[in-house]
C-alpha cells in the first residue's frame, strides 16, 4: 500500500483538490483534511487497523486514536470494528469515490514531476500472472538490466488485476483479454492450451482421454480453460492451487498433468505435451497494457519493449 503524499505545485490539481475538500465538508458541516482522506482510505483498503498501520508506517494505538479522533470531530462513525476487520459505514462509503479520485490525482501528478535524467531511477511496476513472473521473466531479468544498469523494475506475479485506469500499476500481461480503461494495449502471443505432463503419462498408443488422468489445475472456476475442463471431465482434477507455479511443480514431481499454453509448455524441461483425444486445444491469447498516462515514459518503453521481445521469440 502505497502512502498518498499531499504535496501539490501543480495549480490545476490543488484547484481541483481544494474544490472536492470544499464539497465533503458539508456532509457533516466540519471540514475534511487531506491526511484525513488517506486515512480513511488506508483503513478501507487494508481492512484492518494492523494491516493499515503497517502501510501507514505508525503504531496501531496510534491510527486507532486517529481514527477516534476523526470520528469524534464529524460527528459520525466511519467504520464499525468487528474481529473479522473494519466495515465502513454508509456515510464513509460516500466519501470513499472522492478520497479514490484524490488518490488519483496525486498519483498522476508525482509521476509528471520525474526528471527525464531520473526516470530509469522510478521502478516500473509490471504485474502478470503468476508462472509467467517465475519461468519466463525472473530468467530474463540480468540481460535486461546488462541493457540498462539503472533501470529499476518490481514485478508482481498474482491473479488479482491491478486497475491501470488507476495507476496501480505501470504494465500488465493479461490473459484472455486486453486490460480495460484508458491504455495501450496490445496482443503478445497467441498460443493453444495443451496437456502436460511427465513421460510416465504417455499412453502406449493413440491418445489418453482427459478424464483418465489425474489433473492438476487452478483454484478459479470462471475462466474459459476452467468451464471446459469443468465440461469435458468434471471427475478428474485431482488437485487446485490458487497459485499456477504450486500447479507446476506439483506436475514436476509427477502428482498429475497440466493445462499449459503450448508456448510456454514447450519450454519445460522433464514435462512433455500429453496427446489426449478429448481435449480441443483451445487457443490463449496474451495481451501486454501500460495506461496512456505511462506509456512513452522511458523506462516503461524499455520494460515494455522486453516483454514484447521476450513473447516474440
Amino acid at each position: 500500500m502505497e502512502s498518498i503524499g499531499f504535496c501539490w505545485t501543480v495549480k490545476n490539481d490543488r484547484d481541483s483538490i481544494s474544490t472536492m475538500q470544499k464539497n465533503m465538508g458539508k456532509i457533516s458541516g466540519r471540514q475534511l483534511h487531506a491526511k484525513d482522506l488517506e486515512l480513511l482510505l488506508v483503513l478501507h483498503q487494508e481492512g484492518t487497523i494492523t494491516a493499515a498501520a503497517r502501510a501507514l508506517g505508525i503504531e496501531q494505538s496510534t491510527l486507532s486514536r486517529q481514527l477516534a479522533d476523526l470520528e469524534d470531530r464529524l460527528g459520525f462513525v466511519l467504520f464499525s470494528r468487528h474481529r473479522s476487520g473494519l466495515y465502513p459505514s454508509p456515510r464513509a462509503l460516500s466519501i470513499l469515490p472522492l478520497a479514490e479520485q484524490q488518490q488519483l490525482l496525486v498519483r498522476q501528478a508525482n509521476r509528471s514531476f520525474v526528471e527525464p535524467e531520473k526516470e530509469l531511477l522510478s521502478p516500473v511496476h509490471l504485474t502478470c500472472p503468476d508462472l509467467i513472473d517465475d519461468r519466463m521473466l525472473a530468467p530474463a531479468t540480468p540481460a535486461l538490466f546488462r541493457a540498462h544498469p539503472t533501470l529499476k523494475l518490481r514485478i508482481s506475479g498474482t491473479h488479482e488485476l491491478a486497475d491501470l485506469g488507476r495507476l496501480e500499476a505501470d504494465i500488465a500481461i493479461r490473459i484472455g483479454q486486453p486490460p480495460r480503461g484508458d491504455v495501450v494495449s496490445v496482443k503478445i502471443s497467441e498460443s493453444p492450451l495443451k496437456v502436460y505432463g511427465l513421460p510416465r503419462f504417455l499412453p502406449r498408443a493413440g491418445r489418453a482421454r482427459l478424464r483418465d488422468l489425474p489433473v492438476i489445475h487452478r483454484t478459479e472456476v470462471d475462466s474459459p480453460d476452467s468451464k471446459l475442463l469443468n465440461r469435458i471431465a468434471p471427475g478428474a482434477i485431482s488437485l487446485t492451487a490458487n497459485r499456477m507455479t504450486t500447479c507446476l511443480i506439483a506436475a514436476e514431481n509427477g502428482a498429475g498433468v497440466v493445462i499449459l499454453p503450448k508456448q510456454f509448455g514447450d519450454l519445460l524441461p522433464g514435462l512433455v505435451q500429453i496427446p489426449v483425444e478429448d481435449w480441443p486445444n483451445p487457443p490463449l491469447a496474451l495481451y501486454l497494457g501500460a495506461p496512456r498516462a505511462v506509456r512513452k515514459r522511458r523506462s516503461v518503453q524499455i520494460v515494455w519493449d522486453w516483454v514484447r521481445d521476450l513473447f516474440g521469440r
